[in-house]
């Protein structure tokens, strides 16, 4: 089989993106005619007769890993983005404790967050694994027997791709997509906690994590849960520091996640550092960078400022977002000068990642948990309203009760019972909206880890009713009675009474910014009339007075920007993969 590759769009600057691909027949040789690559991205890859594997480099670093037989030729071969913690692995360990990892352990169970496609049976069987949450992205397609894999999806265009309005709409009025969809009509994602697994022609799904066996959520929140909830984070943080690195960082916030990881890793006197970007939140008060440096000055420990970058600047930062995020989240701009700004070193980068879902229990409606049955209704209506009726033109668009019924097949499988919202929330919003930032923008070399999503750590905060913590939030609960002198500070969950809100004029013309580039890349690339042909004519109306008027612009903003983000996203894919006339 004779392909043709091309690089998808990356990155204006330097940043070395990190990713693997790669293809599997069962029955053919493979041949790849490969283009050359752009500067950020440094190949390497190994191949053997059906089979091929690709990923970037860090300066230091490859992530895919193979077997020889006594020739030397390649027979089974690993590609694995992440870590698991027993025994622990991450990306750049030896390569022999890899491969020993995930072709010869009989592991049921993998605690960890992590993408890993495994060559078996010298290559008879291909197997695609994530995490037990599906954290960590991993997206397939066929091309006939052809299988395709990579860990974004923009590895994957080819010709014939088509868009998914389900997907589009979902992500445009919830800001995630639901189930395992992206915004190709002709890729998927893993589905979180599976194996798919490849042979003779045959696909098998295989369901490695099963949620029906987490805890019921019944339990009472009192002195004795904080004790407990305490004692089991500080293990699973002990289990992420035996994954061994160069150094640790830490991007904290004034938030109680990261405040919980700072205090354990000063306790523990591990050297790492700490950062924070300068942003305006909560009526654009500057709450992370003064509260977390006013810790790093008081208490002593490494830390850094990144400031704020000029509209134009940021609404760069932001195009880069979308490619890195292929236009699957509209979140964490500000993660890119993150990014540039990591030390020239391996670390492990600590994400508080899950740690508000499974210790605050935040996401109260009413009505729930009333009667399980119908929480997963009131979890569809929560998530995607009306309010985007009248701008979405419903000849184009499938409805918003066809998105909700989505949702609830999507939330149908989870268990009833006190923890479904929690886990619909993890695997809707938090999997697909927010782990993307570290997942998709952290640089090669650079591996993220989360502690809250230890599996012990998680089957026992489960065990706690989460009404309970609603009343009694335990990431609060565990930081006062244990840190007191990180609790004391102000920041996003205690903002001071005294403290007024900030001026909104700099997050204006970042915005602005970021509206303009957009408008400049959907002209460039002829896609104003694939937007205005899915629009209403009253929302047309209302666009056309945001294109004139930076004003109009900013008040409509939450209308039409995701959709231009989607719309650029379609216009200007480039494709990646052609099967050659000789196949």
């Amino acid at each position: 089989m004779h392909l043709r590759f091309t690089w998808p769009i990356v990155p204006n600057d330097a940043h070395r993106e990190n990713f693997f691909m790669g293809g599997w027949h069962p029955t053919k040789p493979i041949r790849i005619e490969c283009a050359e690559p752009p500067p950020s991205i440094k190949p390497v890859s190994i191949q053997s007769n059906n089979w091929f594997l690709i990923s970037n480099t860090s300066p230091l670093h490859s992530i895919i890993h193979a077997e020889r037989d006594s020739s030397g030729d390649c027979s089974d071969a690993v590609a694995f983005k992440g870590y698991v913690l027993d025994p622990p692995i991450h990306s750049y360990s030896l390569s022999k404790d890899i491969l020993n990892y995930w072709l010869h352990t009989t592991s049921s169970e993998h605690n960890g967050v992590f993408s890993a496609a495994c060559i078996k049976g010298s290559g008879k069987t291909l197997e695609l694994i994530n995490d037990a949450f599906g954290m960590a992205p991993l997206y397939y397609r066929s091309l006939g027997e052809l299988i395709l894999f990579a860990t974004n999806p923009r590895y994957l265009v080819s010709y014939e791709d088509t868009p998914d309005y389900m997907a589009w709409r979902c992500l445009i009025q919830s800001g995630f997509i639901a189930a395992d969809r992206i915004l190709s009509a002709t890729v998927k994602r893993i589905p979180a906690g599976h194996v798919l697994r490849f042979e003779s022609g045959k696909t098998q799904r295989h369901v490695w994590f099963d949620y029906n066996t987490l805890p019921d959520g019944t339990k009472k929140v009192d002195d004795r849960a904080v004790i407990e909830v305490e004692e089991s984070f500080q293990v699973a943080l002990s289990r992420c520091l035996n994954l061994k690195s160069e150094g640790y960082f830490l991007p904290l916030s004034s938030g109680y996640d990261s405040r919980r990881i700072l205090a354990g890793l000063i306790h523990r006197k591990v050297p790492f550092q700490a950062s924070t970007v300068r942003v305006l939140q909560k009526q654009n008060r500057d709450l992370d960078a003064q509260f977390a440096s006013l810790m790093a000055k008081e208490i002593g420990f490494a830390h850094y400022i990144i400031e704020p970058r000029n509209a134009q600047e940021y609404a760069a930062d932001d195009y880069q977002r979308r490619i890195l995020l292929d236009a699957e989240s509209s979140q964490h701009t500000w993660a890119v000068s993150l990014m540039r700004s990591l030390p020239d070193y391996p670390t492990i980068f600590f994400d508080g990642l899950a740690g508000d879902v499974f210790g605050n229990a935040n996401l109260i409606i009413p009505g729930l948990y009333t009667y399980f049955e119908s929480d997963r209704v009131l979890l569809a209506h929560y998530y995607i309203t009306n309010k985007y009726n009248k701008i979405l033109n419903p000849s184009k668009w499938p409805s918003a009760d066809v998105i909700r019924s989505e949702i609830i097949s999507y939330i149908e499988p989870l268990p009833l019972g006190m923890n479904q919202a929690t886990l619909a929330k993890l695997l809707l919003h938090t999997r697909r909206d927010i782990a993307p930032w570290a997942q998709q923008m952290l640089p090669a070399g650079h591996v993220a880890v989360y502690p809250y999503l230890d599996l012990d750590y998680t089957r026992l905060i489960l065990t706690y009713n989460p009404v309970d913590k609603y009343r009694t939030p335990l990431q609060k609960a565990c930081l006062e009675k244990y840190w007191p002198q990180y609790f004391e500070y102000p920041g996003s969950k205690a903002i001071p009474s005294d403290m007024p809100p900030g001026s909104p004029l700099s997050q204006n013309e970042k915005d602005i910014a970021c509206f303009r580039k957009l408008e400049k890349e959907l002209i460039e690339n002829n896609g104003m009339s694939l937007l205005r042909g899915l629009l209403t004519k009253r929302a047309n109306v209302k666009f056309w007075f945001a294109l004139q008027n930076n004003s109009v612009a900013l008040k409509s903003m939450w209308a039409f920007r995701s959709l231009m983000e989607t719309v650029s996203h379609d216009v200007r894919k480039k494709t990646c993969w052609d099967i050659a006339s000789d196949s």
